[in-house]
C-alpha cells in the first residue's frame, strides 16, 4: 500500500517509523512553540497526506512524551478524503511549560469498516447491561 505525502515548508521532515516493528509514523512539529502548562495548542507537521478510500490515519500520543511530560495528544482522525496540512492538538497536562519542535505525534493508518446503523426499539440484553465506569473492576 502507498501512502503519499506533501510538503507544506521547507522545514518539514516526512513521518517515519522508529524501528521496522513500529505500527506508527513519528510526526515532527515545524513549529517551535512554547506550550504553556495546563494548556493545548495546535502544532503544524507541515505535511499533507492522501490516504486510501478504505484506510484512515489515527493520530495518537508518542508514548515517551506522555510519560515523562505528560504531554499528550488531543483526539486525531485523518480521513481519506482530507487534503489539508495535519496540525495536532498538544494537551500539555504538566505544570510546567513544554517546548515543542520535535516528533510531536504519531500517525498509525489502520482500515476503515463501512458500518450500517440500524435503529432499534431496545438492544439484546448482556450481563453487564448498563452498568459503567469501573463496573467491572470488581
Amino acid at each position: 500500500m502507498f501512502i503519499y505525502f506533501t510538503r507544506t515548508s521547507r522545514l518539514s521532515i516526512l513521518p517515519k517509523k522508529g524501528t521496522s516493528g513500529s505500527a506508527g509514523y513519528d510526526l515532527y512539529s515545524v513549529e517551535n512553540k512554547i506550550l504553556r502548562a495546563n494548556s493545548a495548542t495546535l502544532v503544524s507537521v507541515g505535511i499533507k497526506v492522501q490516504i486510501p478510500p478504505s484506510y484512515f490515519g489515527k493520530i495518537e500520543s508518542r508514548s515517551g512524551m506522555a510519560y515523562r511530560f505528560n504531554v499528550h495528544v488531543g483526539g486525531g482522525v485523518i480521513d481519506s478524503d482530507y487534503r489539508g496540512e495535519i496540525q495536532i492538538i498538544l494537551l500539555n497536562n504538566a505544570n510546567t511549560d513544554f517546548q515543542t519542535g520535535m516528533a510531536v505525534a504519531q500517525i498509525i493508518f489502520l482500515p476503515r469498516l463501512e458500518i450500517t446503523l440500524i435503529e432499534k426499539e431496545a438492544l439484546q440484553a448482556t450481563e453487564r447491561g448498563e452498568n459503567g465506569f469501573g463496573s467491572t473492576d470488581g
